[in-house]
């Protein structure tokens, strides 16, 4: 990774380098807490420092600590859409049926093309099930056991006609998720986005082990439940400036 940095063209954007170096202090860090000692530490420690000193990157990666917002907070909009952040450590208790009948019912509000509703949400909080269809999804190792409750959002097919619509049940379901995601964070339930990207055989497979008609597409999967302590450590994951991903195409 180190190497690898010192190769990237910084020309293009700063993140990427500023990402790494900071998971690389905090990985140093947790050694050195523990009394940990081997020469790769002094070579990060060294590469942190040469960053800094010689690029002006700062550490920008690693893990943070946040406090899961308490059901019903009082936050305004804005703090309550930038506090949301993805979780992987939790308590191994269900969460009521009808707590999430009623986060589901939130979720409605998100948009869908020509109101066709065709986002479909299966829900799973049986032990031997939710590890089936993780190790199908083959990108949650490291936490998968700790999953307490799998959410599956696929989308209706038949709702859709021509090659031209292809795509779009994968936007309406993918609104949908952040939606849901959103009602979890309020009701103080965390959440972690995994992906499906899967080939059609092992869709295939999830869809049986799920028992999600064969005229469905998958959208993606989330792992949800409550989170295992009030204040959790998560991944800091920066997001690039504004400045990189915003473009005015009439400004002069």
């Amino acid at each position: 990774i180190m190497a690898a940095c010192r190769r990237y063209d910084r020309r293009h954007s700063l993140m990427p380098v500023s990402m790494a170096t900071g998971a690389l202090s905090a990985y140093g860090q947790l050694h050195r807490e523990r009394g940990i000692d081997d020469p790769l530490i002094g070579e990060i420690e060294e590469f942190v420092a040469e960053m800094a000193h010689d690029v002006g990157i700062s550490a920008n990666g690693g893990l943070r600590q946040l406090d899961q917002p308490a059901p019903n907070h009082a936050a305004s909009p804005h703090d309550f859409l930038a506090s949301r952040f993805s979780c992987r450590m939790f308590r191994r208790e269900a969460l009521p049926r009808d707590v999430i009948e009623r986060l589901v019912a939130i979720a409605q509000s998100a948009p869908s093309q020509c109101n066709r509703q065709a986002t479909h949400l299966h829900c799973f909080q049986d032990r031997a099930r939710i590890d089936s269809l993780l190790r199908l999804q083959a990108g949650s190792a490291g936490f998968a056991e700790d999953v307490p409750c799998l959410f599956v959002v696929s989308t209706d097919f038949a709702a859709w006609g021509g090659p031209q619509q292809r795509h779009q049940g994968f936007v309406d379901g993918a609104l949908f998720a952040m939606s849901f995601m959103l009602s979890l964070h309020g009701a103080g339930i965390a959440s972690c986005p995994l992906n499906l990207a899967v080939d059609h055989r092992r869709e295939r497979d999830i869809r049986r082990v799920a028992g999600i008609p064969e005229h469905h597409r998958l959208v993606m999967m989330i792992a949800a439940g409550f989170p295992l302590a009030r204040t959790v450590k998560a991944a800091r994951s920066p997001r690039r400036d504004v400045a990189e991903i915003l473009r005015f195409g009439d400004a002069p």
